[in-house]
Formats: C-alpha cells, structure tokens, sequence
C-alpha cells in the first residue's frame, strides 16, 4: 500500500505517520493539520520508555481529566483502526472483496529490536481491539510476531535472490540492518543460519535510540531559527526552536515544516539545493545572499 492519506498537494503517501489526533479521533496519520496535537511516539510507552523526547510529549499531553484515552493501548488500537478500515477498502479496490474475503490471512506483528515481553503482548492487544481478530476477519488464521529489523532483513534477502546477487548470500555470512523510523533506530547484526528456508539469527545483542525523521525536523528548525535570528524567528513561532512543542505547531510553522518535508527532507539525496517558501510577515523580508533569502525563500543547501 502506497497511496495513504495526505494533505499536501500530491494527493497520497508512500508512508504514514503513526499519529492519531488528541481530540478529534477521526483526524489520523497526515491528515492531522500542524496546529492539532497528536499523540505521537504512544508505541514506546508500551514498553514503558518515558525518557528524552518521550517525556517531553507526554508533558505536552492532555491530563486525565479531559475526554481523551491516556492508555497507550487504546490510543493505538484507535490508529490501527483506521489502519484497517484503510486497508480494507484498498483490498476492495485492488482485489474484489469476494475475492480477497476467500482467501487465508496471516497477520504478521513487527516490534522494535529491543522489547520486553510485556510490551510485546500490549502490542497483539492493540491489534485486537483495533479488529485485527477473526471476528473482524472471520479468514484470519494465524498471527505471527517478529522484530522490525529481522523483517527488514528477511524481506531484502528475499527481494535479492534470485539474481546475481545469490553469490552474495552464504550460510555464516553476516550482515548488518539499521532500521530507521521517526522516533527510533534500531541497529542489529544478523547471520544467515540457513537459505531453504530463510533463517536468521542475532550476532550480536542488538540496540536502539531515540533518534529518526523527526529529529531531522527539530534540526531544521534550529538552522532556521540561526539563519533568521531569534526575533524573526519569534515572528512566526512564538518562541525559541528548543522550546517548540513537540506534538503541535502553530499555522505557520506547521506549513513551514510541512513544505520543508516535501521541497527537502523526503526527496533528499545529499546534492541538491532546495528553496522553501518563509510565511508572511518573512515574506517581504529584506533579501540577503548570505543567508540564502531570496524572493521570500530561503535556501537550503545540501
């Protein structure tokens, strides 16, 4: 699936964000406007990581006395429901539903590398209530549980074999995955302990951080607020780039951030140079070649 929902001028996503707005249920993944907060980052609450920039969402939450769910597991299973209900109406499309309804499915949950088992069950949980169950989908017949980078490294071998690149795939070789997401990264050694089937097993103990897309974010924000000023800065965000909230922006920094995403971030290649459109009053900004502003744009180098 990659035609998610979006609300920049593409139309779909390859990808989706895992975020369901706080208030308003029905605002999930991209289509949360900037200004909306969010619960984002829910999933490593499961696992009880309430450090870094974990702890700086969750104070930016609402408390437990206003209409919204607080347990991580009911905040999932509200996105995994729209999840389902999105690829439900894609296999519809694609497949007929007599068809696809026919056939036997296998539901395979990934988790991060390093998880408890407590976190592990909180996780089959929230696709249950969320209608990932043979109630809700009377062919479901098995559910398997794996790690995100064994999948990653399974489904790469996989989409490897069968070419040239066979030679490169031995019984004892070993390899590397970085599993990079939004929030976290995942960085695991694997070795191949068999071909026919495809079986891995962890080198080493793997490890993880809180580090991702997001990050990158926050760091265009700092640049921004270094090449503009501090009081330019403020014009449009209120306030400092480390003192930004994590899971709501304002109007103008919201679009700011989201043509940054699309004109820079999600197209980077590591040579290009991009201009991002600045919000009014920073439109009419006095030009400067030093800063890179020009025409109210600035330029954002490689």
């Amino acid at each position: 699936m990659k035609d998610w929902p979006s609300r920049n001028k593409i139309g779909t996503n390859e990808k989706v964000s895992s975020e369901i707005a706080v208030n308003d249920r029905e605002l999930w993944g991209a289509l949360i406007p900037p200004g909306v907060q969010r619960h984002m980052w829910t999933k490593l609450l499961l696992d009880n990581a309430t450090v870094g920039e974990v702890s700086r969402i969750q104070k930016e939450l609402p408390h437990r006395d206003k209409p919204s769910p607080t347990d991580p597991v009911d905040i999932i299973a509200d996105y995994l429901t729209h999840v389902r209900a999105h690829l439900v109406k894609n296999l519809n499309y694609h497949y007929g539903e007599e068809l696809w309804k026919s056939l036997p499915i296998t539901l395979v949950i990934t988790f991060p590398a390093v998880w408890s088992d407590a976190a592990k069950d909180a996780t089959v949980h929230a696709f249950e209530k969320a209608g990932f169950n043979d109630s809700e989908l009377p062919q479901l017949k098995r559910t398997l549980l794996t790690t995100e980078p064994e999948a990653a490294a399974i489904y790469t071998m996989h989409s490897l074999r069968g070419g040239i690149q066979d030679d490169q795939f031995a019984v004892g070789d070993g390899f590397v995955v970085c599993d990079m997401g939004g929030g976290t990264v995942d960085l695991v050694s694997y070795r191949i302990a068999g071909l026919e089937p495809t079986i891995l097993e962890e080198a080493t103990v793997g490890a993880g951080s809180q580090c991702g897309g997001s990050f990158v974010e926050r760091g265009f924000l700092k640049w921004l607020e270094r090449r503009l000023g501090r009081d330019k800065f403020f014009l449009i965000a209120g306030t400092s780039s480390d003192a930004l909230p994590r899971t709501s922006l304002a109007s103008k920094m919201g679009r700011l951030l989201q043509d940054f995403n699309l004109e820079a971030k999600n197209s980077f290649s590591g040579s290009e140079v991009n201009f991002v459109r600045l919000p009014m009053p920073l439109g009419s900004i006095e030009e400067d070649k030093e800063r890179g502003i020009q025409d109210g744009e600035i330029e954002i180098t490689a």
